[in-house]
């Protein structure tokens, strides 16, 4: 559990008791914190007794004297309106804060690596982090991928926390700088959470933030949004471009089906490459060209990375190969719960009998 005396002395209320919520206050109290807090659902929720001794309601807090609202990613900031614990921090002028921010000002002399985009984001962070770890490198992951980060434990000397970052998590940032930030891609999501596109686009970018020249910014380019970024957004960092798609590229990484190609701080080369069952399709191999290039970054050799990506076992109910059955192949990929994350699964096969429900979303069927 990550010690937080970086606080000492502050005063914190968190708002959502789910893991992540709950980590927080676990962490909180374990330094020593003076930490208080609510979930709407306290009442009927099986909380341990040490957290439901600091719940104490929002409309009785003394919210100046409360320094940080640890606030649930799932609670709406902004759009369509603020939810009213945001308006009573804004009022008493508490900062309003994310577990990501505690982690950063408690870890600073470790490395930070974030990923983003609408989709793609989970497979891509444990990839990444899996070919770091494959190469002996100190390394955890959490965020978005479902481990919160106030669980995750100091490195002894220093080493490189993975962390899938949602647009919520991102909305929610102030100071944090990852030493290495990736997007994927930017489709149509969330748009009842962030209002319109713009406002959307405007979440994903803020991984970027306070990034300098001794940062690096990785952006997947076969996506409209996400080469327009590459190609307009003002960043001092190291800007690399990837593909799966563009085979001429004379600087980035190109992973195509048979080879890859990298131009990466001065590592340049060509070296084939079969791409796994476990990860298979186009998406699938730009999120290889992203932890690939991440890789490249950390120095490893391209053998290295090769030998993991082919090792490597994909999550759950993200193309999940199940077995077969009657000649029929059977993938479990229930994770694609919008348009885009679908046309990518079915793109990668052919003679498809596709099983679905669900709520619909922007994109239709």
């Amino acid at each position: 559990m990550i010690n937080l005396d970086f606080y000492k002395g502050k005063s914190f209320f968190v708002y959502g008791l789910g893991r992540t919520g709950i980590s927080a206050v676990n962490a909180l109290l374990k330094s020593n914190i003076n930490v208080k807090s609510w979930d709407e659902k306290a009442s009927s929720i099986n909380l341990p007794d040490h957290i439901r001794n600091t719940l104490e309601s929002p409309e009785t807090t003394n919210w100046k004297n409360t320094d940080y609202l640890v606030l649930s990613p799932g609670v709406p900031l902004t759009f369509p309106e603020p939810h009213y614990i945001v308006n009573f921090a804004k009022s008493a002028g508490t900062t309003i804060y994310s577990d990501i921010e505690m982690l950063f000002h408690s870890q600073k002399k470790n490395k930070f690596i974030g990923i983003t985009g609408t989709n793609g984001k989970s497979t891509t962070t444990s990839l990444t982090h899996y070919i770091l770890s494959h190469s002996k490198l100190d390394t955890q992951i959490g965020g978005n991928i479902g481990i919160p980060v106030m669980d995750l434990n100091p490195f002894q000397r220093s080493g490189n926390f993975v962390l899938e970052m949602s647009s919520f998590q991102l909305d929610l940032l102030h100071d944090v700088k990852f030493n290495t930030a990736a997007i994927l891609n930017v489709t149509k999501d969330h748009l009842d959470r962030h209002g319109n596109m713009d406002h959307y686009i405007n979440a994903k970018t803020k991984i970027f933030d306070h990034q300098t020249m001794m940062d690096n910014a990785i952006f997947a380019i076969d996506n409209p949004i996400t080469l327009n970024l590459y190609q307009n957004l003002p960043l001092k960092s190291y800007k690399v471009p990837v593909s799966s798609l563009n085979k001429n590229m004379e600087f980035g990484v190109y992973v195509g089906e048979d080879h890859i190609q990298f131009n990466v701080h001065n590592h340049k080369g060509d070296i084939q490459f079969s791409q796994p069952k476990n990860l298979p399709g186009k998406h699938n191999r730009e999120n290889i060209a992203v932890a690939f290039a991440i890789g490249m970054l950390y120095n490893l050799s391209p053998e290295n990375i090769l030998q993991a990506i082919n090792s490597f076992s994909p999550l759950p109910h993200r193309l999940e190969y199940l077995g077969q059955m009657l000649n029929m192949s059977f993938y479990n990929d229930s994770k694609s719960t919008n348009a885009e994350a679908s046309i990518a699964a079915l793109s990668s096969f052919s003679n498809i009998y596709w099983i679905l429900g669900g709520q619909p979303k922007e994109g239709g069927l």
